[in-house]
């Protein structure tokens, strides 16, 4: 019988991470879709939707050709999905449908609506001056009690849980989306953005990363490289942390300790993980791809095997 030695076992340990897709944020191909100021790219109904400012949506199911819809002059600022409707935050209010060709504008306050996120209940758009609003069917639509005064960067349903991310420190949540608490995060920096990791929470903002595993206690990133990144949103996945900044580069790390920069050839607005690859979007049409690898394929494996065993 023979025994493998170490390289048969890092191989055969490679094997069984093969299915893992390995995500490369230092590697992207750049591409550009029309002209038009990219804002958020979302994945919906297994397909990515990127909107923005006059009129832009986009969507494509292979990350690779992409179709253009409706004809709008509207702002778009960001896309969820809730009850067979698209909804848009834009303007006043939303543009809803379920076809993005033919979407219905609704105003619904008097505020700039920036974000919005659904869960399968209830969805929220959310935008200046503390305005947070709920709908039960997408069409109408009801102002969020408890959500302070301050301008709406970012609004996801994360864990069971509705957050809020706002300017001047301003962070809340809602298990319901209708009353909303306001957490103290420590700081009085622009927050844009938060994901999950599993186990804990990152905040980011304008020169600053918070981390905290209950969204009471904060922990503070100290790194020199965060002194000079205003950062728009952040993504995990793979292991890393994925962050789109205001200035022309994508930001990366898996320890806080060694955060790196990648040069873009635009300024990106948001990231998201789609088919095994980043997708990142900006100005001036500007869609970047960052394709997953493999660590090792079955072929690979095989074939070292078959020669072990050969010898």
């Amino acid at each position: 019988m023979k025994v493998l030695d170490e390289n048969g076992l890092a191989v055969l340990k490679q094997y069984l991470l093969a299915e893992l897709p390995v995500i490369d944020p230092s590697k992207w191909t750049n591409n550009t879709i029309g002209s038009n100021n990219f804002s958020n790219i979302k994945v919906i109904n297994n397909e990515l939707i990127a909107v923005g400012r006059n009129g832009s949506i986009y969507t494509s199911t292979d990350g690779n050709k992409w179709t253009s819809h409706g004809s709008y002059t509207a702002h778009f600022n960001d896309v969820c999905y809730f009850k067979n409707y698209y909804i848009l935050a834009s303007g006043n209010g939303v543009y809803y449908g379920t076809n993005l060709d033919n979407l219905i504008y609704k105003e619904i306050s008097t505020w700039n609506m920036k974000v919005c996120c659904a869960s399968d209940d209830i969805v929220i758009v959310g935008g200046s001056a503390g305005n947070l609003y709920y709908s039960t069917d997408g069409v109408n639509w009801t102002k969020a009690t408890g959500t302070g005064s301050k301008t709406f960067n970012s609004c996801k349903f994360i864990n069971n849980l509705f957050i809020a991310i706002a300017a001047s420190g301003v962070l809340i949540t809602s298990i319901d989306g209708i009353n909303w608490t306001e957490a103290t995060t420590g700081t009085t920096n622009n927050l844009t953005d938060v994901c999950y990791n599993g186990s804990k929470y990152v905040v980011v903002g304008q020169k600053i990363i918070l981390t905290s595993t209950d969204l009471i206690n904060w922990e503070t990133i100290t790194n020199s490289t965060i002194d000079n990144i205003g950062f728009y949103s952040v993504l995990y996945v793979d292991n890393k942390y994925i962050f789109a900044c205001n200035s022309n580069k994508i930001y990366y790390c898996e320890s806080f300790d060694n955060i790196y920069g990648k040069s873009m050839l635009h300024v990106c607005e948001n990231i998201v993980y789609f088919n095994n690859g980043l997708y990142a979007v900006g100005s001036s049409g500007y869609i970047a791809t960052s394709k997953s690898t493999k660590k090792c394929t079955l072929q690979e494996v095989a074939n070292y095997f078959m020669n072990k065993i050969n010898k």
